[in-house]
């Protein structure tokens, strides 16, 4: 259950009153746009850091590319 808000001016006068109808819509359109957003694969896929990427490829170097 969602209540209504007062907002209040510094001033400590009514400065706007949103009805629980009224969040009620804002939470479920913000909640189905965010629901559309997401994908299967919501996060980046990691970059792996260079100077790992050179010890590795110093370490095990790829068959396939070698040339041998």
């Amino acid at each position: 259950m969602i209540y209504e808000v007062k907002i209040i001016k510094p001033d400590g006068s009514l400065k706007e009153v949103i009805s629980s109808e009224r969040l009620e819509k804002m939470y479920w359109d913000t909640f189905y746009k965010n629901e559309d957003n997401i994908g299967l694969v919501t996060a980046p896929k990691a970059q792996v850091p260079s100077w790992v990427k050179q010890r590795l490829d110093l370490n095990y170097p790829d068959p396939v590319n070698s040339g041998s």
